[in-house]
């Protein structure tokens, strides 16, 4: 779950929320839109470039939740001072719904998970928290980027990438693997250093890379109501591209298989037991 953080937009107090599509990396399509504040549906002020503002909010802490047909189900915690400063909220990622119109000749692994991973996640302390799906991708071929500094230590939060594909979306996650050793792991973008000319990453990495160490896509997402999920992929990938597909319940790696996508084109997974 998410919080916002205080900002000056403007002189009227509230919430500046920035969406953004989990696919496109674009704006979402906004009048397509839910948003309840503490379960109440409200109307914000729609941007042309993503944000949806909500004007006039007494200070308070708030649950904003998103919803949508084409997209997952959002939440967020708020906390709007007393001091009459408007709060602009953490960039919110919607993840795409599987009735998402996606394009024709899109990247997609669908499927769908078996109940007891519904009943799994209602046995913890927190009955909320779904399974987590996730599809990285493997193939040095289809890599996203690399690793343009000579090293980057253990312990740092800033890396710089060359050799781009497409864009990364600030909150979502990437794969950064070595090519000379047996060092992987998982980091999340919070925001580009301008000054830097970096990514600052969420948490301090916990091994050492070199130069020309890769970065791969990696999409997180959930079920839906149904069971159902889709891993959308969003830029090129190369033929015949491996990639790793995990289910994740109560923070255990409860499914595991390695998928190939030949080109641009849907993989059915069918029903995960």
């Amino acid at each position: 779950m998410q919080t916002g953080r205080q900002s000056r937009f403007g002189q009227a107090a509230g919430i500046i929320l920035p969406l953004v599509d989990g696919y496109t990396g674009r704006p979402p399509a906004l009048r397509q839109l839910t948003v309840c504040l503490n379960g109440v549906s409200v109307k914000p002020l729609c941007k042309p470039d993503g944000h949806m503002l909500l004007m006039d909010v007494p200070a308070g802490t708030y649950s904003l939740e998103v919803s949508s047909l084409f997209y997952l189900p959002a939440e967020m915690h708020v906390q709007v001072e007393t001091d009459g400063h408007p709060v602009y909220a953490t960039p919110l990622i919607l993840k795409p719904h599987s009735a998402y119109p996606f394009p024709s000749g899109a990247a997609l692994i669908r499927g769908s998970l078996a109940k007891r991973f519904r009943e799994g996640s209602a046995k913890t302390d927190d009955p909320s928290a779904p399974p987590l799906i996730r599809g990285a991708v493997q193939s040095e071929s289809s890599a996203k980027a690399r690793l343009s500094q000579v090293k980057a230590e253990k312990g740092t939060q800033l890396v710089k990438f060359t050799e781009l594909l497409g864009n990364i979306i600030v909150g979502e996650p990437v794969l950064l693997k070595s090519r000379k050793k047996n060092a992987h792991e998982v980091i999340r973008i919070v925001k580009w250093m301008e000054e830097e000319e970096g990514y600052l990453l969420a948490e301090p990495l916990e091994h050492e890379y070199e130069r020309g160490s890769l970065v791969y896509a990696v999409v997180e997402t959930t079920e839906n109501e149904r069971g159902e999920f889709v891993l959308p992929f969003r830029g090129p990938l190369g033929r015949d591209c491996v990639i790793q597909v995990t289910v994740e319940q109560d923070q255990k790696v409860e499914y595991e298989r390695e998928v190939r996508v030949t080109g641009q084109e849907t993989v059915m997974l069918g029903r995960i037991d």
